[in-house]
């Protein structure tokens, strides 16, 4: 069993989860939800994360994605693709231009 904890936001019926505890207590609180199972969350995308919401109504997790900074790494691999896209287009012109 698990329980967890989250900020509603205004205007929903959507809890942010900020916090699951895996136990075999009751809630501490009326705060806290008791689930069954805690869904995986998604793969995360490059320069996004995926934030846990719980439906109050549906009693249905989602997620949706926040944008995070991109790694060093994550930072070299677009710059590397963008100069060779940009290298891609200038050999195509040449090309078309009949100098290649």
């Amino acid at each position: 069993m698990a329980i967890f904890w989250g900020e509603k936001e205004e205007n929903t019926n959507r809890l942010k989860v900020i916090s699951i505890c895996y136990t075999m207590n009751d809630p501490i609180d009326e705060e806290w939800h008791q689930i069954d199972k805690i869904p995986d969350p998604p793969e995360s995308r490059t320069g996004e994360i995926p934030v846990m919401y719980y439906d109050l109504v549906t009693k249905e997790f989602t997620f949706d994605y926040i944008p995070r900074p991109l790694t060093p790494e994550e930072e070299k691999d677009k710059q590397i693709k963008e100069l060779q896209d940009l290298l891609n287009h200038a050999t195509d012109l040449l090309v078309e231009g009949g100098m290649l």
